[in-house]
Protein backbone atom coordinates (compact mmCIF):
# COMPACT_ATOMS: atom_id res chain seq x y z
CA UNK A 1 0.00 0.00 0.00
CA UNK A 2 1.61 3.79 -1.02
CA UNK A 3 0.68 6.29 1.94
CA UNK A 4 0.56 9.48 -0.44
CA UNK A 5 2.07 12.57 1.24
CA UNK A 6 0.18 15.38 1.71
CA UNK A 7 1.44 18.61 -0.26
CA UNK A 8 2.42 21.95 1.81
CA UNK A 9 0.06 24.81 1.29
CA UNK A 10 2.19 28.02 0.70
CA UNK A 11 0.78 31.52 0.29
CA UNK A 12 2.25 34.02 -2.39
CA UNK A 13 1.53 37.46 -2.16
CA UNK A 14 2.19 40.43 -5.13
CA UNK A 15 1.03 43.16 -6.48
CA UNK A 16 -1.19 41.58 -9.98
CA UNK A 17 -3.04 45.14 -10.45
CA UNK A 18 -2.55 47.09 -13.60
CA UNK A 19 -0.19 49.32 -12.12
CA UNK A 20 2.53 45.68 -11.12
CA UNK A 21 5.94 46.71 -11.42
CA UNK A 22 8.33 44.70 -12.64
CA UNK A 23 9.20 43.13 -10.10
CA UNK A 24 6.11 41.24 -9.92
CA UNK A 25 7.22 39.83 -13.18
CA UNK A 26 10.61 38.72 -11.26
CA UNK A 27 8.57 37.24 -8.40
CA UNK A 28 6.49 34.84 -11.13
CA UNK A 29 9.55 33.99 -12.68
CA UNK A 30 11.22 32.45 -9.46
CA UNK A 31 7.93 31.10 -8.15
CA UNK A 32 7.28 29.04 -11.47
CA UNK A 33 10.48 28.14 -11.53
CA UNK A 34 11.17 26.80 -7.62
CA UNK A 35 7.56 25.56 -7.67
CA UNK A 36 9.08 23.11 -11.15
CA UNK A 37 11.69 21.65 -9.54
CA UNK A 38 9.73 21.32 -5.89
CA UNK A 39 7.37 18.44 -5.89
CA UNK A 40 4.84 18.54 -2.81
CA UNK A 41 4.16 22.55 -2.88
CA UNK A 42 0.70 23.60 -2.94
CA UNK A 43 0.87 27.11 -3.97
CA UNK A 44 -1.82 29.65 -3.80
CA UNK A 45 -1.60 33.11 -5.37
CA UNK A 46 -3.09 36.33 -4.30
CA UNK A 47 -3.35 39.85 -4.94
CA UNK A 48 -2.05 42.63 -2.06
CA UNK A 49 -2.66 45.36 -4.68
CA UNK A 50 0.60 46.81 -2.75
CA UNK A 51 -2.08 48.69 -0.73
CA UNK A 52 -2.83 48.42 2.87
CA UNK A 53 -6.39 47.04 2.46
CA UNK A 54 -5.25 44.89 0.07
CA UNK A 55 -2.46 43.24 2.08
CA UNK A 56 -5.47 42.62 4.78
CA UNK A 57 -7.50 41.21 2.00
CA UNK A 58 -4.85 38.93 0.68
CA UNK A 59 -3.70 37.68 3.95
CA UNK A 60 -7.40 37.09 5.20
CA UNK A 61 -7.47 35.01 1.61
CA UNK A 62 -4.72 32.70 2.42
CA UNK A 63 -5.56 31.81 6.13
CA UNK A 64 -9.00 31.38 4.70
CA UNK A 65 -7.32 28.70 2.54
CA UNK A 66 -5.55 27.37 5.16
CA UNK A 67 -1.74 28.06 4.02
CA UNK A 68 1.29 27.03 6.63
CA UNK A 69 3.65 30.05 5.24
CA UNK A 70 3.80 32.85 2.96
CA UNK A 71 6.33 34.53 1.01
CA UNK A 72 5.67 38.04 -0.88
CA UNK A 73 4.46 41.14 0.10
CA UNK A 74 7.06 43.09 -2.01
CA UNK A 75 5.36 46.34 -1.00
CA UNK A 76 6.11 47.53 2.29
CA UNK A 77 2.54 49.21 2.91
CA UNK A 78 1.03 45.56 2.15
CA UNK A 79 3.36 43.76 4.43
CA UNK A 80 2.88 46.18 7.74
CA UNK A 81 -0.88 45.33 7.60
CA UNK A 82 -0.74 41.75 6.93
CA UNK A 83 1.72 40.82 9.04
CA UNK A 84 -0.15 40.69 12.78
CA UNK A 85 -2.97 38.67 10.75
CA UNK A 86 -0.36 36.14 10.70
CA UNK A 87 1.21 36.25 13.74
CA UNK A 88 -2.16 36.08 15.49
CA UNK A 89 -2.33 32.06 13.99
CA UNK A 90 1.67 31.41 13.86
CA UNK A 91 2.08 31.40 10.21
CA UNK A 92 5.55 32.50 9.17
CA UNK A 93 5.87 35.11 6.82
CA UNK A 94 8.96 35.50 4.33
CA UNK A 95 9.78 38.86 3.01
CA UNK A 96 12.16 38.93 -0.51
CA UNK A 97 12.19 42.84 -1.34
CA UNK A 98 9.80 44.48 1.61
CA UNK A 99 12.17 47.18 2.87
CA UNK A 100 10.74 49.37 5.72
CA UNK A 101 12.94 49.81 8.65
CA UNK A 102 9.94 48.52 10.78
CA UNK A 103 10.01 45.16 9.10
CA UNK A 104 10.79 42.74 10.63
CA UNK A 105 11.23 43.71 14.61
CA UNK A 106 10.84 42.42 18.32
CA UNK A 107 8.01 40.85 19.18
CA UNK A 108 7.68 39.39 15.18
CA UNK A 109 9.33 35.60 15.72
CA UNK A 110 7.64 34.93 12.42
CA UNK A 111 8.73 37.43 10.14
CA UNK A 112 11.63 36.90 8.42
CA UNK A 113 13.39 39.70 6.02
CA UNK A 114 16.15 38.58 3.01
CA UNK A 115 16.59 42.14 1.62
CA UNK A 116 18.10 45.18 2.80
CA UNK A 117 16.37 47.94 4.88
CA UNK A 118 15.04 51.44 3.86
CA UNK A 119 18.12 52.55 5.79
CA UNK A 120 20.57 50.89 4.26
CA UNK A 121 19.25 51.76 1.29
CA UNK A 122 19.36 55.58 2.19
CA UNK A 123 22.90 55.18 3.39
CA UNK A 124 24.49 53.56 0.62
CA UNK A 125 22.58 56.33 -1.91
CA UNK A 126 23.44 59.47 0.13
CA UNK A 127 27.35 58.11 -0.36
CA UNK A 128 26.94 57.58 -4.18
CA UNK A 129 25.21 61.00 -4.45
CA UNK A 130 27.12 62.91 -2.05
CA UNK A 131 29.68 64.50 -4.84
CA UNK A 132 26.67 65.93 -6.70
CA UNK A 133 24.74 67.45 -3.36
CA UNK A 134 27.64 69.11 -2.33
CA UNK A 135 28.16 70.67 -5.82
CA UNK A 136 24.36 71.80 -5.20
CA UNK A 137 23.54 69.64 -8.43
CA UNK A 138 21.31 67.05 -6.78
CA UNK A 139 17.74 66.82 -7.24
CA UNK A 140 15.18 64.68 -5.67
CA UNK A 141 12.23 63.53 -7.02
CA UNK A 142 9.67 61.58 -4.41
CA UNK A 143 6.58 59.61 -4.47
CA UNK A 144 4.15 60.96 -1.54
CA UNK A 145 4.37 57.38 -0.38
CA UNK A 146 8.27 57.24 0.17
CA UNK A 147 11.05 59.51 1.89
CA UNK A 148 13.84 61.14 0.76
CA UNK A 149 17.06 60.17 2.74
CA UNK A 150 17.76 64.02 3.26
CA UNK A 151 15.94 67.71 1.81
CA UNK A 152 17.74 68.86 -1.01
CA UNK A 153 17.00 71.84 -3.86
CA UNK A 154 15.95 70.81 -7.40
CA UNK A 155 18.24 72.26 -9.63
CA UNK A 156 17.77 71.57 -13.52
CA UNK A 157 20.54 71.60 -16.41
CA UNK A 158 23.52 70.25 -17.87
CA UNK A 159 25.88 68.40 -15.04
CA UNK A 160 22.69 67.25 -12.57
CA UNK A 161 21.53 64.35 -11.02
CA UNK A 162 17.93 63.79 -10.84
CA UNK A 163 17.42 61.04 -8.47
CA UNK A 164 13.73 59.38 -8.78
CA UNK A 165 12.46 57.38 -5.77
CA UNK A 166 9.19 55.93 -5.89
CA UNK A 167 7.47 53.72 -7.91
CA UNK A 168 7.88 52.62 -11.83
CA UNK A 169 4.61 54.95 -12.67
CA UNK A 170 5.75 57.77 -10.82
CA UNK A 171 9.38 57.55 -12.52
CA UNK A 172 7.58 57.07 -15.66
CA UNK A 173 6.10 60.51 -15.73
CA UNK A 174 9.15 62.22 -14.20
CA UNK A 175 10.51 60.94 -17.36
CA UNK A 176 7.53 62.08 -19.30
CA UNK A 177 8.49 65.82 -18.05
CA UNK A 178 10.70 67.76 -20.44
CA UNK A 179 14.60 67.02 -20.03
CA UNK A 180 17.46 69.66 -20.01
CA UNK A 181 20.64 68.51 -22.20
CA UNK A 182 22.88 66.57 -20.10
CA UNK A 183 20.96 65.75 -16.88
CA UNK A 184 21.89 62.52 -15.55
CA UNK A 185 18.63 59.84 -14.17
CA UNK A 186 19.00 58.06 -11.36
CA UNK A 187 16.15 55.58 -10.66
CA UNK A 188 16.23 54.18 -7.19
CA UNK A 189 14.61 50.89 -6.54
CA UNK A 190 11.39 50.20 -7.75
CA UNK A 191 11.75 53.02 -10.29
CA UNK A 192 14.58 51.39 -11.78
CA UNK A 193 12.57 48.78 -14.24
CA UNK A 194 14.03 47.54 -17.18
CA UNK A 195 11.78 49.24 -19.75
CA UNK A 196 12.55 52.66 -18.03
CA UNK A 197 16.39 52.23 -18.51
CA UNK A 198 16.05 51.15 -21.91
CA UNK A 199 15.13 54.89 -22.41
CA UNK A 200 18.43 56.43 -21.68
CA UNK A 201 20.30 57.99 -24.45
CA UNK A 202 23.82 60.06 -24.31
CA UNK A 203 21.91 62.79 -24.02
CA UNK A 204 20.05 61.92 -21.29
CA UNK A 205 21.54 58.77 -19.30
CA UNK A 206 19.32 56.45 -16.84
CA UNK A 207 20.90 54.23 -14.40
CA UNK A 208 19.32 52.07 -11.75
CA UNK A 209 19.94 52.13 -8.17
CA UNK A 210 18.71 49.24 -5.75
CA UNK A 211 18.82 46.21 -3.48
CA UNK A 212 21.66 43.92 -5.61
CA UNK A 213 21.94 39.83 -4.22
CA UNK A 214 25.32 39.08 -3.23
CA UNK A 215 24.50 35.14 -3.99
CA UNK A 216 26.86 33.33 -5.67
CA UNK A 217 24.42 32.58 -8.50
CA UNK A 218 23.22 35.56 -10.47
CA UNK A 219 19.53 36.09 -11.76
CA UNK A 220 18.74 35.20 -15.04
CA UNK A 221 18.67 38.53 -16.04
CA UNK A 222 21.46 40.85 -14.33
CA UNK A 223 17.92 43.76 -13.50
CA UNK A 224 15.82 41.12 -11.66
CA UNK A 225 16.36 42.25 -8.33
CA UNK A 226 15.16 39.93 -5.67
CA UNK A 227 14.86 36.79 -7.82
CA UNK A 228 16.72 34.95 -5.50
CA UNK A 229 15.59 36.12 -2.47
CA UNK A 230 12.62 34.93 -3.48
CA UNK A 231 13.58 31.59 -4.34
CA UNK A 232 15.24 31.22 -1.26
CA UNK A 233 12.58 32.95 0.79
CA UNK A 234 10.17 29.80 -0.76
CA UNK A 235 12.91 27.16 0.20
CA UNK A 236 12.45 28.72 3.65
CA UNK A 237 8.94 28.79 3.94
CA UNK A 238 8.73 24.92 2.63
CA UNK A 239 10.98 24.03 4.91
CA UNK A 240 9.07 25.56 8.09
CA UNK A 241 5.66 24.65 6.96
CA UNK A 242 7.18 20.95 6.84
CA UNK A 243 8.22 20.91 9.85
CA UNK A 244 5.01 22.27 11.64
CA UNK A 245 7.07 25.27 12.88
CA UNK A 246 6.94 28.91 12.23
CA UNK A 247 9.83 30.74 13.99
CA UNK A 248 12.18 32.48 11.76
CA UNK A 249 14.47 35.16 14.03
CA UNK A 250 16.86 33.79 15.58
CA UNK A 251 17.42 30.43 13.07
CA UNK A 252 19.85 29.35 10.78
CA UNK A 253 18.31 27.70 7.04
CA UNK A 254 20.18 25.58 4.53
CA UNK A 255 18.73 26.68 0.65
CA UNK A 256 19.49 26.67 -2.58
CA UNK A 257 22.20 29.88 -1.98
CA UNK A 258 23.63 28.42 1.04
CA UNK A 259 23.02 29.28 4.60
CA UNK A 260 20.53 32.02 5.38
CA UNK A 261 20.78 33.21 9.02
CA UNK A 262 18.13 35.72 10.67
CA UNK A 263 19.46 37.88 13.51
CA UNK A 264 16.77 38.00 16.48
CA UNK A 265 14.65 40.76 14.86
CA UNK A 266 14.37 38.88 11.67
CA UNK A 267 16.79 40.31 9.41
CA UNK A 268 18.66 38.21 7.39
CA UNK A 269 22.48 38.81 8.31
CA UNK A 270 24.48 36.69 5.30
CA UNK A 271 24.08 36.67 1.69
CA UNK A 272 21.42 39.06 0.56
CA UNK A 273 21.83 42.30 2.00
CA UNK A 274 23.92 44.51 -0.98
CA UNK A 275 23.12 47.78 -3.41
CA UNK A 276 23.05 47.31 -6.63
CA UNK A 277 24.41 50.36 -8.48
CA UNK A 278 25.68 51.87 -11.79
CA UNK A 279 29.22 53.68 -11.98
CA UNK A 280 28.21 57.20 -12.27
CA UNK A 281 31.05 59.53 -13.16
CA UNK A 282 30.90 62.30 -12.40
CA UNK A 283 30.26 65.14 -15.03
Amino acid sequence: MTTLTPAIPLGLAIDLSGTASAHTRTFLHATRAWAAGTPGADLTLVSDDRSADGGERAAAELLRRGVRGVVGHYSSRAALAALPLYGTVGVPLLLPAATADTLPGPGRAHVGRLCASDADLHSALGDLTAPWRDAGRLAWHVETSHAAPEAAPAPRGPGTLQVVLGSEAFAREALARPAAPEERWLLVDDAGSPALLALSTPARPIQAFGNRSRWPVPPPRPEAMFYWETWCALDIAFQLASRGRHRVAGQSFNTTCGVLTFGDTGQAETAAHGVWEAPLPVG
